[in-house]
């Protein structure tokens, strides 16, 4: 017999989905409106809770607050997984031609990530399921990354939602970011 009742597990993953949700739209409003000099309208974050909780079939009350502290942090969808949530063991480069290869190509699958949200995005869609995981088992292939090597989806998620600005070109011989060496450092 399950720890947990299904149901529950059911109710407690719709209300995080729910939060997530939430906040993601909340802060883009705010910026919108950051970026305009203007406010959000009064009682936009209870309508927009009040409008998700029917969306997503959640009962129970999600406190502003919640989504306020997540958007002030810019932190609107946590970006660490719960330990439930990663299916495989994750396991880092040996090799420091491994961690270069590794980072271009997590680089490179998040230039490709964001080219492809705003492309969906200005056509008013979303990326297929799957996408990020086809798009990360591509980019390892095609950048020689060893197949051992975890690259996480959440490592690319977190990425995105904090604007890390990701050069369009990566040469080679650079590790991003610089690695610090004693021998050539002048500290």
């Amino acid at each position: 017999k399950p720890r947990v009742d299904p149901k529950i597990r059911e109710d407690v993953k719709k209300r995080q989905e729910c939060i997530h949700a939430i906040a993601v739209a909340y802060s883009a409003e705010r910026a919108a409106n950051k970026a305009a000099g203007t406010r959000c309208k009064q009682g936009f974050i209870q309508e927009l809770i009040a409008r998700k909780r029917v969306e997503y079939g959640v009962e129970v009350e999600i406190p502003i607050e919640t989504i306020r502290s997540r958007v002030r942090r810019g932190n609107p969808i946590p970006i660490w997984p719960k330990a439930d949530s990663v299916k495989k063991p994750v396991v880092h480069p040996k090799t420091l031609e491994d961690a270069i290869k590794r980072t271009n190509c997590v680089y490179a699958i998040t230039n490709d990530f964001i080219s492809e949200l705003e492309a969906r995005r200005a056509a008013g869609g979303r990326c297929k399921k799957g996408f990020l995981e086809e798009l990360i088992a591509k980019k390892k292939v095609e950048y020689g990354v060893p197949g051992e090597i975890t690259i996480l989806e959440s490592t690319i998620h977190a990425r995105v939602q904090v604007g890390n600005p990701v050069p369009k070109y990566i040469p080679s011989n650079r590790i991003f970011p610089p690695v610090w060496d004693p021998k050539t450092s002048n500290r």
